[in-house]
């Protein structure tokens, strides 16, 4: 489910892209600084915008997913030593156990 509304909310942004880009063909101009200009159609500046907007998520981000990921390959790797140490053998009933004891005790 959450799948599904991930790429429909991905459709959605682009058919908005694609509307938008069709309805501003027009060469808008981005004044940077008093000497410094940038003329382009509007849809081009838009998209940059957007585009800086989705890397500065990211990069909010990835301190994060960085750390999870050395959580998780911990907790991984700490799984697979636990597992290592745990017995292979089945377990066994407690007269059985408590009848080798009593066989060790006998023969020591």
């Amino acid at each position: 489910m959450l799948r599904w509304l991930t790429n429909a909310l991905w459709v959605a942004v682009f058919l908005f892209m694609f509307w938008v880009a069709l309805k501003n063909s027009d060469t808008a101009t981005l004044r940077l600084t008093e000497t410094a200009s940038l003329s382009a159609p509007l849809i081009v500046i838009v998209l940059i915008a957007f585009g800086a907007g989705v890397l500065v998520a990211l990069l909010a981000t990835a301190p994060r997913l960085f750390r999870l990921s050395r959580e998780l390959r911990i907790a991984r790797a700490s799984k697979r030593e636990g597992a290592a140490d745990a017995p292979t053998e089945s377990p066994r009933s407690p007269a059985a156990a408590r009848a080798d004891d009593e066989a060790q005790r006998a023969g020591a």
